[in-house]
């Protein structure tokens, strides 16, 4: 009786791990999005950005929401090319229903802010004019998932990676995506180098998963951690030695805190931008009231 109870409980438990690992895959296949970069000389390239959604602590009753990237994947940009799913809203009178549609974004670089350091690659693009286009215009909301800090290691997750872990990388290489559902590529390897050191100096780590074009601006994450969260390592920027062997390049994700607390203290220091940050703050606040 005894060995059957506790068969029953380690089913149950089997298939609670296995629902929570299901639902993190779904949010996660939901969290990037292509960009398209027509340059000024009207030539294309293409990257990955994700979703972040940013709290710096806990007295903002809202976030700051982006599109994290690389800045070499919007450099010279004319328009930014994107695609997204969306949702009606709900407080929309029209049956919900999915959609897909496409979005120009016209003077990128109003929307752009680069981490401070000229040698990290890596920019934010705020996604404060797509949403209200989506919502003002359509009535409705983008259906993606966003990454936050709390999916950033700190120092006591770290001090328990090993040298070696399996990671996955989800982008569009080569710019493949599934058109009819907007489903970015997922791709598995392991870290090269261990997390807890800085590779050559820099907030950088290497993986073992080939830097095909397209995938600059690809979340690495970290996903089965003791069947926990999918933690979010780092950003995908390139190939080591111009490429010529199977090893990526990425950048810490603690690069992407830096980006936004940057951001942050500029603000701060015009009045008015700080009168714009308490609004932002009370945002959230005055909408559960």
């Amino acid at each position: 009786m005894r060995k059957q109870y506790f068969t029953i409980i380690l089913l149950i438990f089997t298939i609670m791990t296995n629902f929570a690992q299901d639902s993190n895959s779904d949010n996660l296949i939901k969290s990037t999005v292509r960009i398209i970069n027509q340059k000024q000389s009207d030539s294309l390239f293409v990257g990955t950005g994700f979703f972040f959604s940013y709290n710096p602590d806990e007295s903002w009753n809202s976030r700051i929401e982006a599109i994290v990237t690389n800045k070499h994947v919007v450099k010279d940009a004319k328009v930014l090319k994107l695609s997204f799913r969306t949702k009606t809203s709900s407080d929309s009178l029209q049956p919900e229903k999915d959609l897909i549609r496409n979005y120009d974004l016209t003077n990128p670089n109003d929307w752009i802010f680069n981490h401070p350091d000229p040698n990290v690659d890596l920019c934010i693009i705020f996604l404060k004019p797509i949403t209200q286009h989506f919502l003002n215009k359509f009535g409705e909301k983008l259906d993606i998932s966003y990454f936050t800090k709390e999916l950033i290691p700190d120092k006591a997750v770290i001090d328990k990676l090993s040298a070696i872990e399996d990671v996955l990388m989800i982008g569009y290489p080569k710019g493949i995506i599934d058109a009819s559902k907007l489903y970015p590529i997922t791709r598995k390897g392991i870290t090269s180098t261990p997390y807890d050191i800085d590779f050559n100096n820099k907030k950088d780590f290497l993986t073992d998963i080939f830097a095909i074009g397209g995938s600059s601006g690809s979340p690495v994450i970290l996903y089965k951690f003791n069947n926990s969260h999918p933690y979010l390592l780092g950003i995908h920027y390139g190939g080591l030695d111009d490429n010529k062997i199977n090893l990526g390049v990425n950048l810490k994700s603690i690069r992407i805190i830096e980006t936004f607390d940057f951001f942050i203290s500029l603000k701060l220091q015009d009045p008015k931008q700080r009168e714009y940050l308490e609004e932002v703050k009370k945002a959230g606040k005055d909408k559960k009231q």
